[in-house]
């Protein structure tokens, strides 16, 4: 778009961006990578198998999360 001779106003519009982010990305010499990042561990993560199974046997209902967190506490 620069190259077309848009100016970056007309180019933040056009992208929907901010002209600040425009600028920053015109300035790069190269296009940004993005990675997802990963995900660090959850405190559910031991208790992830009894919620799945908890919330299997109640379907078609719903267990409220209220019971579920009693439950993980008990145990």
């Amino acid at each position: 778009m620069k190259k077309h001779g848009l100016s970056m106003l007309q180019i933040a519009v056009e992208a929907g961006r901010t002209v600040n982010t425009v600028r920053r990305h015109l300035a790069l010499e190269e296009v940004p990578k993005y990675e997802r990042n990963v995900k660090g561990a959850c405190k559910l993560d031991t208790h992830r198998d009894y919620l799945r199974k908890r919330q299997a046997a109640a379907r078609p209902k719903w267990i409220p999360v209220t019971v579920l967190y009693r439950e993980i506490v008990a145990r």
